[in-house]
């Protein structure tokens, strides 16, 4: 049986980059612990920061996870992307999103780029924007 480290950086964490086995059992753990029927009413309507922040609290999960899994379940167009100091790092997007997310700097136009503008909204880490 090998042994797979579970350190902080890969904790909470997507990247296609990341061990195969740390993937599946991010995905494994979102799948029991957030289950489309539970999240039904989320995964109904457009998806948004609010309906990501209900699932993590409905579920007693992370905010990454809830819209992880949020992205695989979903129909409307939309990704869930991990930006870090402006550049894009990894991106999930929803089955039925038809554009590329492009990795390097965020487009101006993304809520992580207007929440970081705006007075207050959020403070900028080395990990990310905080929401």
């Amino acid at each position: 049986m090998r042994r797979i480290p579970c350190v902080a950086g890969q904790i909470d964490n997507w990247q296609r980059t990341l061990d195969p086995a740390e993937r599946s059992a991010n995905r494994f753990a979102a799948e029991i612990l957030i289950p489309p029927e539970v999240i039904r009413e989320w995964v109904e309507s457009d998806p948004s920061m609010d309906a990501i922040q209900a699932i993590a609290a409905a579920c007693e999960t992370s905010l990454t996870s809830s819209a992880v899994r949020l992205m695989t379940i979903t129909t409307y167009p939309a990704a869930v992307v991990w930006s870090q100091e402006g550049k894009v790092r990894w991106c999930t997007p929803s089955s039925s999103l038809l554009r590329w997310v492009r990795k390097g700097r965020l487009h101006e136009a993304t809520l992580a780029t207007r929440r970081a503008a705006s007075e207050g909204a959020t403070r900028c880490t080395r990990r990310g924007v905080v929401l």
